[in-house]
C-alpha cells in the first residue's frame, strides 16, 4: 500500500479511496487539483494495485492499514472521506470498524449487496478486467464488462499491475462484505450516496444503505455507468464531489 499526500499538512484531512483495478492518481487526479487548495488530501494506492510487490487481501484488511496510518500521522479525525466503488467499503469500515472520526462522509457507487456464488462471479470479473487491461476484443469480455459496469470500459481506465489474484480477491470481499453493526454512526446530512442510473446493483445496494441510513443524501448524477462520470466527464464530476467533501462555500 502507498500513500500520497498533497495540500498543506497543516489544513483539515480529506482521505480518498479508489475502486477495484484501479489508482489514487487514475481516480481522482482532477479532483486533488481543487481539494489541495485548502485541504490536506491522503490519497492511497490499495495492496495488489501500486505496482510494490503486495496482493490485496480484504477490505478488512485494508481499513485496518489505512487507520493505521492515519493515526501514524496524528490524524485522529478526517474532515472528510470519499469512498469510490470498493473505496465505500473501505471508508465504512475504516469509521465502523476502525474507529475513525469523520465529518462528511462520501460513497461514490460505494456499495452492493451481497451476491449468491460470490467465487464464481469473482473469477468471472477477474478475467473480464483482465482482458480489458489487455486490450482484448473479446466479445464475451466486451460484453460481460459493459453489463456490468453499464457502459464501454476502456483500458487506460484499468490499473495493469493489478494481478488476476487481486482482483478476484477484491471482488470476492466485496460479493461476502456484510455492513457494520454500528452502520448508524454515518447517519447524518453529510453522508452523501452517489450514484448513475446505469448502475443497477449500485442502485439496489443505495437502497439497503438508506434503511440503516435515513438521513443521508441520495444523488443521481444522470444516465451514467459505474465510474463513467469519475473517468469520462471530469467537468462534472470534480464540483459535484468538491461540494460534497468541502460543503457549500458559505460555510
Amino acid at each position: 500500500m502507498r500513500f500520497h499526500e498533497y495540500g498543506s499538512g497543516d489544513a483539515p484531512a480529506i482521505l480518498l479511496v479508489h475502486g477495484m483495478a484501479c489508482t489514487c492518481e487514475r481516480s481522482f487526479s482532477p479532483l486533488i487539483e481543487t481539494l489541495a487548495q485548502t485541504r490536506r488530501v491522503i490519497g492511497v494506492d490499495l495492496d495488489g494495485h501500486a505496482d510494490d510487490g503486495t496482493t490485496f487481501g480484504s477490505i478488512r484488511s485494508q481499513a485496518a492499514q489505512i487507520a493505521r496510518h492515519l493515526r501514524s500521522c496524528g490524524i485522529t479525525r478526517l474532515d472528510a472521506c470519499l469512498g469510490m466503488s470498493m473505496g465505500g467499503f473501505i471508508c465504512m469500515d475504516l469509521v465502523c470498524r476502525e474507529g475513525m472520526a469523520v465529518g462528511r462522509f462520501v460513497y461514490d457507487s460505494g456499495y452492493v449487496r451481497p451476491l449468491p456464488f460470490p467465487r464464481p462471479f469473482s473469477h468471472l470479473v477477474a478475467w473480464g478486467f483482465g482482458k480489458v487491461a489487455a486490450g482484448s476484443d473479446n466479445p464475451v469480455a466486451q460484453l460481460g464488462m459493459r453489463w456490468l459496469m453499464g457502459y464501454a470500459f476502456k483500458p487506460d481506465q484499468v490499473c495493469r499491475t493489478a494481478s488476476y489474484q487481486s482482483i478476484y480477491a477484491c471482488e470476492y470481499s466485496c460479493m461476502t462484505y456484510r455492513l457494520p453493526d454500528n452502520l448508524e454512526l454515518l447517519d447524518a446530512p453529510t453522508t452523501t450516496f452517489f450514484y448513475g442510473q446505469r448502475e443497477w446493483a449500485i442502485r439496489q445496494g443505495m437502497q439497503i444503505v438508506a434503511r440503516r441510513l435515513p438521513r443521508m443524501r441520495q444523488v443521481c448524477t444522470g444516465r451514467f455507468g459505474h465510474g463513467e462520470l469519475m473517468f469520462d466527464h471530469p467537468a462534472q464530476y470534480v464540483p459535484l464531489m468538491a461540494q460534497a467533501l468541502l460543503g457549500p462555500a458559505t460555510e
